[in-house]
């Protein structure tokens, strides 16, 4: 099975340990203070620090998947459904963007520039009306 992984910036660690400690310092001095208001949001910052995003190129489709703690959620765009890829190598070089376009929709990844041949092979192998562009 032909897999290709979009390149995913990671928060750096030291920054993620310093907004759960800024969101856990915001919970605390609400509660203290007797007001919620900003506990939901603070929340929301705790949680956020354990996202982890994956992109995922295989013969399913286009896959975005996004990880908290031990729950997944898979966002899929089957072949069937993907109208053009577009590889554009002056944006990101080395690298290369790649937009995919579902009807008015668009999901741009970041890749590496030598996976573009395997990408075009894959996509043109699954989908054979799928139209391709290659800016350069």
């Amino acid at each position: 099975m032909k897999e290709f992984r979009g390149i995913v910036k990671e928060r750096d660690r030291n920054t993620r340990i310093l907004y759960a400690a800024v969101a856990v310092i915001f919970i605390v001095l609400e509660i203290m203070r007797h007001k919620w208001i900003y506990i939901p949001l603070a929340l929301l910052v705790l949680v956020a620090c354990f996202l982890e995003k994956e992109q995922v190129i295989n013969e399913k489709g286009i896959t975005t998947r996004l990880r908290v703690f031990s729950f997944v959620h898979e966002n899929t765009w089957r072949w069937e459904d993907i109208d053009s890829l577009s590889f554009d190598y002056r944006k990101k070089a080395p690298d290369m963007v790649l937009n995919i376009r579902w009807d008015i929709k668009v999901r741009s990844y970041i890749m590496r520039s030598p996976d573009s041949a395997g990408i075009k092979e894959l996509a043109k192998e699954m989908n054979p009306r799928i139209k391709i562009e290659s800016l350069n």
